[in-house]
């Protein structure tokens, strides 16, 4: 049953309900750091975001340590911070090691996005790269390919290639 109503509560704050859906996540999990990011609660967030991901690096837990990397460096981005990418980073190679194709290709988009929105569009394109091999396996990728070509377009955007750049974003 809390399962149940933690997961309505993220409906409900997804779909715009915020405080409802807050009470339905703290009352089944007693806390969630995503609410105070999605309240804007940034300094906040990252706050405890870094105090999760030294609990799980005490407790050996790379998976949960990579999981908590994402989301601070969501929060970092938010904060508009110099280098958000270090946090993914970190992530990615917590994937690589157990093999993770899904959050690899998630990793990897969002890294290709915050590398060519700075500039490198080597770097972008070395994640894109992988990111297109990993999809022309024909698994069916749902969101995650859709974020691929968000980090297409901005890379094409960012060399000048508009006409890529908007084919990428209209797909």
């Amino acid at each position: 049953r809390m399962t149940l109503e933690g997961l309505l509560g993220y409906c409900l704050a997804f779909s715009g309900d915020l405080e409802r859906g807050a009470v339905l996540i703290h009352e089944a999990a007693g806390f969630d750091l995503s609410v105070e990011l999605w309240r804007g609660n940034l300094d906040r967030s990252e706050a405890s975001a870094r105090e999760m991901l030294e609990r799980y690096r005490r407790q050996g837990d790379s998976w949960l340590a990579s999981e908590e990397n994402y989301r601070l460096s969501s929060i970092l981005r938010a904060k508009g911070e110099e280098d958000p990418a270090a946090p993914l980073e970190e992530a990615l190679a917590v994937a690589m090691e157990g093999s993770c194709l899904f959050h690899e290709l998630r990793l990897r988009a969002e890294l290709a996005l915050l590398t060519a929105d700075r500039g490198d569009a080597e770097a972008a394109l070395g994640h894109l790269l992988r990111c297109r091999e990993i999809l022309a396996a024909g698994e069916d990728w749902r969101g995650l390919a859709g974020r691929v070509l968000l980090a297409e377009g901005i890379h094409a955007a960012a060399q000048g290639r508009s006409s890529d750049a908007q084919g990428a974003l209209r797909d």
